[in-house]
């Protein structure tokens, strides 16, 4: 009975270590598209690797990045949103929420998933400069101008937002 159940434990290890290695692949050749700016077939990959690995957060994040490259924000912003859902402080997943709800024309909501990546890391630079310019399109100008030049004086004195905060 105890070698019929380590022979079983054996298969069970090499069919994991077998779909993760072709989830591998597959998330492999889904970034070759990227590169190649064929990002349907790049969402057609992370599709695939997901079906194997469907708790995978980061394949998630890149099917999301896929689909907003191919110009298909709905279905990026539902992805990204799940994996933010998942993991509140996956920074990237907030950034794609931030650009595509700046590109609807939904300012408060770009502020506010700008504001959450601040909080998680508040010497992100990225985040800060979309929020300049989210700010002076909402007309909070003096707000903006604030948040810019408390960028130029991190930048200027080598500081990082963490150093501040010790």
């Amino acid at each position: 009975m105890n070698g019929q159940m380590i022979k079983y434990g054996v298969y069970l290890l090499l069919l994991v270590f077998s779909t993760l290695s072709h989830a591998g692949d597959l998330a492999s050749q889904a970034e070759a598209a990227r590169a190649e700016k064929n990002y349907r077939m790049a969402v057609v990959y992370y599709q695939r690797a997901l079906r194997e690995t469907p708790d995978d957060t980061m394949l998630r994040l890149e099917l999301a990045k896929s689909y907003e490259l191919w110009g298909q924000d709905d279905k990026a912003h539902r992805i990204a949103f799940e994996v933010v859902s998942v993991d509140p402080g996956q920074t990237e997943a907030l950034l794609l929420l931030a650009r595509i709800a700046s590109r609807a024309g939904d300012l408060t909501n770009a502020e506010a998933y700008l504001r959450q990546v601040i909080d998680n890391d508040p010497g992100h630079i990225e985040a800060k400069t979309a929020l300049v310019g989210i700010l002076n399109a909402l007309g909070r100008r003096i707000e903006a101008n604030r948040l810019a030049r408390e960028g130029e004086q991190s930048v200027e004195y080598g500081t990082s937002a963490q150093d501040l905060q010790r």
